[in-house]
């Protein structure tokens, strides 16, 4: 009996030893390694605002920022103009280091795309205007230029088609040229709505191109209160991050490129960063704390030799002051002293007058005098 139970046994027990293979089969393909960022995509829309990015009017940059990390508010630059805002964004500096403030002005730093360029990786720039518009972002790979936005957009298709560069920086001029003419609300919001169409368009060439996975984008804007959203295989999906600057968007891309910016005053966003095994979510936001500590332990030394500063220059006006009091008062004695003189001279001139006549008179005294004597001796 016992026997033909086990004969009965054996044959399920090595039936049922395949389904652990099976088993370690399907762990395996589940456990291929994530998708990486191969491509950077850099869109900055003139002129967009936080406030008009929504699913309504920007359905595809919502769309990014679901897909994404959207900043709950970013600070911008001064002065408050787009090429500022732009060099800012492509080198992480403010514009007292860049220098550039308006048209026609090039950064006096480096920028994401010429340290690309040092490492002969292939980089574009597009922008929507004239070639002279283009100084603001810094000269470095491929150049293109195009009337409006949709023109852009089509030749950014055409070379990410043929060329499939490692990063392409978009600038869509069409709500910033309707503020710039002073255009109504409506005309505002009918532009950004066809700035995200023209966006729509590159996200549905990057899903048919299979690349979207793999493509890090980063839409922002320029003046007032500008959007960020990030999105990239190894960031978070859905968050809402807190404040950021403008000049936090060229570190934190130059990390994912693995370059330095030696000059850059922004941030990395490590609380962007999704978990992995290698680096835990306590591990990234630490990264974060030390650096907003650093930043601020930064700003706290400027504010010390600002009012340093401000108090010295305090102290130079009071001297200045007590000097403009000591030479007024000098300046009024001697005007006094001289009013004085002056009255002395008026004086003297009348008493030498005086004198003058009086002497006139005896010597025309002493004359009949003498001259009666003479006659009287005649």
């Amino acid at each position: 009996m016992r026997v033909s139970l086990a004969l009965i046994i054996l044959p399920l027990f090595f039936w049922l030893l395949p389904c652990p293979a099976g088993a370690t089969e399907t762990q395996v393909e589940e456990a291929k390694p994530p998708p990486r960022t191969e491509r950077f995509i850099l869109i900055v829309v003139d002129g967009l605002t936080n406030e008009c990015v929504g699913a309504t009017t920007t359905p595809n940059i919502s769309g990014i920022g679901a897909a994404g990390v959207r900043v709950e508010r970013v600070s911008g630059v001064m002065p408050q103009t787009s090429e500022a805002a732009l060099a800012s964004i492509v080198t992480g500096v403010g514009p007292a280091r860049h220098g550039v403030r308006g048209p026609g002005d090039k950064p006096r730093v480096v920028t994401l795309a010429s340290l690309l360029a040092r490492r002969e990786t292939a980089t574009a720039l597009f922008v929507t205007g004239r070639e002279k518009d283009c100084s603001a972002a810094g000269r470095a790979g491929k150049l293109v230029t195009a009337p409006d936005d949709a023109g852009l957009v089509d030749r950014a298709i055409d070379y990410l088609r043929e060329v499939n560069p490692y990063f392409v920086t978009l600038v869509l001029r069409g709500p910033g040229a309707v503020l710039a003419k002073g255009g109504s609300g409506q005309e505002y919001r009918e532009a950004v709505t066809a700035a995200d169409a023209q966006i729509g368009r590159l996200l549905s060439y990057l899903y048919g191109s299979r690349t979207f996975e793999t493509s890090f984008l980063c839409v922002t804007g320029t003046t007032r209160d500008p959007p960020l959203i990030l999105k990239a295989p190894e960031l978070k999906a859905g968050v809402i991050l807190p404040p950021a600057a403008l000049t936090d968007v060229a570190p934190t891309l130059a990390y994912f490129m693995g370059v330095n910016l030696p000059e850059a005053e922004g941030l990395v966003l490590w609380n962007a960063l999704a978990q992995t095994t290698d680096q835990s979510e306590a591990y990234l936001l630490e990264l974060r704390v030390r650096d907003l500590s650093q930043a601020l332990f930064a700003a706290r030394e400027e504010n010390l030799r600002f009012l340093r500063e401000r108090a010295a220059v305090q102290r130079e006006k009071e001297k200045m002051a007590r000097l403009q009091r000591d030479m007024g008062q000098l300046v009024s004695s001697r005007e006094e002293h001289i009013l004085r003189l002056t009255r002395t001279i008026m004086w003297l001139k009348a008493a030498m007058v005086l004198i003058l006549g009086l002497s006139g008179l005896g010597y025309l005294y002493e004359y009949r005098v003498l001259r009666r004597r003479f006659l009287l001796f005649k």
